[in-house]
C-alpha cells in the first residue's frame, strides 16, 4: 500500500536549470524510488525500477545531460545521482542553515520507539511550518508521503490514503491538516479509553484485533460518508 502511495506521489522535475535545487531534488527522488524498489525482490528489478524514477523526475538539461552517460553508468542510481548533483551543483541556491536542518529532519521522520502518535504528529507538524516559513510549500505533498510512511500503526496510513482519493478540498484548506486530522480521529477511536471492561476481558487477542478492525472500518465508512455529503451540500449552495 504505501509503495503505491509512492507511485502516486508526483516528483517535480528537475531540470538543470537557475534556482533548482539538485540536492533537495536527489533527496525527494531516493525517497521515492527506493521505497517503490522495496515492493520487489530480485536486485535487479530493484535497480531498474529506481533509475525509472529518476529519468521521469528529468527534464531540459538535466535529461540531455543523463541522455549522454555511458550506457552501463546509467542503470546504477546512485552513481547518476551523485554524478548528477556535482553536475549542476552551480543551480543550487545557497540554503540557510535552518534549510539544511529541516531536509535532515526530513529524511529521518519516522514514529519513534513508544512515541504515541501525538507526539509524532506535533514533530511533522513543526517541520511542515519551518518549510512554510522557508517558502517552500511544494514541500507539502512530500511531507505527507513521509509522514504516512513513518507511521507506526500502518493500517491507520492504508485507511487514510483510501479517504484521499475520494477527498476534495476546498480552496484555502490545507492537505496537510486534513491528514493530521485523519490520522487523530482515527487513532483516538481505536486506541483503549482505560481498562477493559468484563465483555472484553472474556474476548481472545484475535477477537480484540477483529473487533479493532471493524471498529476502524466503520469510523473510515462514516467519514467518507460525511465527505460526500459535505461536498454535496456545496454543489447543491
Amino acid at each position: 500500500m504505501i509503495s503505491r502511495m509512492a507511485a502516486t506521489w508526483k516528483l517535480w522535475t528537475f531540470k538543470g536549470e537557475p534556482g533548482q535545487d539538485v540536492d533537495d531534488w536527489a533527496t525527494l527522488c531516493r525517497l521515492k524510488a527506493v521505497t517503490i524498489a522495496r515492493e520487489f525482490d530480485d536486485e535487479q528489478d530493484k535497480s531498474a525500477v529506481k533509475i525509472y524514477q529518476l529519468k521521469q523526475g528529468l527534464g531540459g538539461k538535466a535529461w540531455e545531460w543523463f541522455r549522454q552517460q555511458p550506457k552501463e553508468d546509467k542503470k546504477n542510481f546512485d552513481l547518476i545521482l551523485r554524478r548528477l548533483s556535482e553536475e549542476f551543483t552551480d543551480c543550487t541556491i545557497q540554503e540557510s542553515q535552518l534549510f539544511t536542518l529541516a531536509m535532515e529532519y526530513f529524511t529521518q521522520l519516522t514514529q519513534l520507539q513508544g512515541e504515541n502518535v501525538d507526539r509524532y504528529l506535533a514533530r511533522a507538524r513543526q517541520l511542515h511550518t519551518t518549510f512554510l516559513e522557508l517558502n517552500k510549500s511544494d514541500m507539502e505533498e512530500a511531507l505527507i508521503f513521509k509522514m504516512l510512511v513513518g507511521l507506526r500503526e500502518e493500517e491507520t496510513a492504508q485507511q487514510v490514503k483510501i479517504y484521499m482519493t475520494i477527498y476534495r478540498p476546498v480552496p484555502g484548506e490545507s492537505k496537510f491538516d486534513i491528514v493530521v486530522k485523519m490520522i487523530t480521529e482515527i487513532e483516538d477511536y481505536v486506541e483503549p479509553q482505560g481498562a477493559p471492561n468484563m465483555y472484553q476481558q472474556h474476548l481472545s487477542a484475535e477477537d480484540m484485533r477483529v473487533r479493532r478492525e471493524e471498529e476502524r472500518y466503520t469510523r473510515l465508512a462514516g467519514m467518507i460518508a460525511k465527505n460526500i455529503s459535505e461536498m454535496m451540500t456545496k454543489g447543491l449552495g
